[in-house]
């Protein structure tokens, strides 16, 4: 069976990322910056979300493909936008960490894409859960967390950062 979860804040209106006129600052690119478009360490949620969908079951091993989306802001443009694998930057050493467990917590896992089989314009990183053995007798639900580093100040990414607190993005 194939199932997809989606996890991210999806409810902020439109408007509420738009920048009055006179309140902020323009960016060597054009972007329009200001407290609204700010990316902060008590906002995040809002602009971050991902998608995981189960892709294949073979042989123990769950198939998952996970996407990472950033909300995208220009001047009068709101657009949820996917972070290729060239957007994201390493931290720890890679570029996505994903913890998992089942609900029960019976079971957990520490996985990463593998990095050597990406292309640069990737936006469906696949990763892998070896399941346990006995585990496909029965449903197994799993939660899924990802933590990944951003290139904030790509050109195809352009956020606006209110402080330097703003490290971290776990949807």
């Amino acid at each position: 069976p194939r199932s997809m979860v989606r996890v991210g804040d999806d409810t902020a209106e439109t408007g509420s990322f738009l920048c009055r006129p006179g309140t902020g600052y323009r960016t060597r690119t054009g972007k329009t910056c200001c407290p609204a478009s700010n990316i902060r360490q008590d906002n995040l949620h809002s602009w971050f979300r991902a998608d995981a969908r189960l892709s294949s079951m073979s042989g123990g091993v769950a198939s998952i493909s996970l996407r990472l989306y950033f909300r995208y802001v220009f001047n009068e443009r709101v657009e949820w936008r996917p972070l290729r694998w060239e957007l994201l930057s390493e931290m720890h050493g890679r570029r996505v960490h994903v913890s998992a467990a089942s609900t029960d917590l019976r079971y957990a896992w520490h996985v990463h894409p593998d990095a050597a089989s990406l292309a640069p314009n990737a936006a469906d990183l696949p990763i892998h859960l070896r399941l346990p053995d006995g585990a496909g007798s029965t449903p197994l639900t799993v939660r899924l967390h990802a933590s990944f580093g951003v290139r904030a100040w790509d050109p195809a990414i352009q956020m606006c950062i209110d402080s330097e607190d703003v490290v971290h993005v776990d949807p």
